[in-house]
């Protein structure tokens, strides 16, 4: 993935992009699937996940944070114990502004809006009734 798509598209729910219209800073990006986080969880450390990104990391063998501080090697991360919701960074994060990636759909609003574009787009009914024909 190269570094513009990380910073220029968000990954949601039913694996639809949409364009964040503007930068993107790295703190708003899970460690572990680079993609930028609805409802972020944090680390001790102070790194962000998804929480799926972190349970299944965390079923492997590895249990230290995969991110590049110091801190991420001082404390073992544990689910129940010290991952949190980030609700700081998730108010932030509804505060995006995102654009539908559909040539012939002009969404541009807050990422806490998507939920409800997804049930006005024509150009996503269009597609996934497309898809769902093959």
């Amino acid at each position: 993935m190269t570094q513009e798509r990380l910073f220029n598209s968000l990954k949601i729910r039913r694996n639809i992009e949409f364009e964040i219209d503007g930068d993107c800073d790295r703190d708003m990006l899970c460690v572990i699937c680079e993609n930028v986080l609805m409802n972020a969880h944090c680390g001790p450390c102070g790194c962000r996940y998804y929480l799926d990104c972190v349970r299944e990391y965390l079923n492997g063998e590895e249990k230290m944070c995969p991110g590049n501080t110091d801190d991420c090697h001082e404390e073992l991360l544990d689910i129940h114990r010290n991952i949190y919701v980030d609700e700081l960074m998730n108010i932030q994060l509804s505060r995006v502004i995102v654009k539908c990636p559909h040539f012939n759909c002009q969404f541009k609003d807050e990422a806490r809006r998507i939920e409800n574009h997804f049930e006005n787009c024509g150009s996503l009914s269009t597609t996934l009734m497309f898809q769902n024909r093959n």
